[in-house]
């Protein structure tokens, strides 16, 4: 698989480090908040703000996420939100499309909560 966004070669070393390449590979428009639960990372969110939408930020900052967890070796976790009035459904099958798994028996899209998604090998 093809990567859109060109990240760092070297595994993070910390969330710190995954939120600076976020910053230089996506810009200031992008919000990703992370944090550590249990031994995966959570996802806490991913904002921009509705004038930047439609550009693909948010698939570019997931795209380094996930990059540099699989170089770390960290497993992801999230759960999924409307908050910000994104349809639910919709928010679904976007994690689905990037790797994520639907953990738990939802009886529709629109009842999934939590996510994960295991690091991926490297080539």
């Amino acid at each position: 698989m093809t990567r859109a966004v060109d990240v760092a070669l070297r595994a993070p070393q910390n969330l710190e480090d995954i939120a600076a390449e976020i910053c230089r590979a996506c810009g200031i428009h992008v919000n990703v908040m992370l944090r550590w639960r249990d031994d995966d990372v959570l996802v806490e969110h991913i904002y921009v703000p509705s004038d930047y939408r439609r550009r693909g930020l948010a698939r570019a900052a997931l795209e380094v996420v996930c990059s540099l967890l699989d170089l770390a070796g960290w497993a992801a976790a999230l759960q999924v939100s409307d908050a910000w009035g994104s349809d639910k459904a919709e928010l679904v099958r976007w994690y689905i499309r990037n790797g994520f798994v639907l953990t738990g028996a939802p009886r529709t899209l629109s009842d999934v909560n939590w996510m994960r998604r295991s690091p991926r090998p490297l080539p």
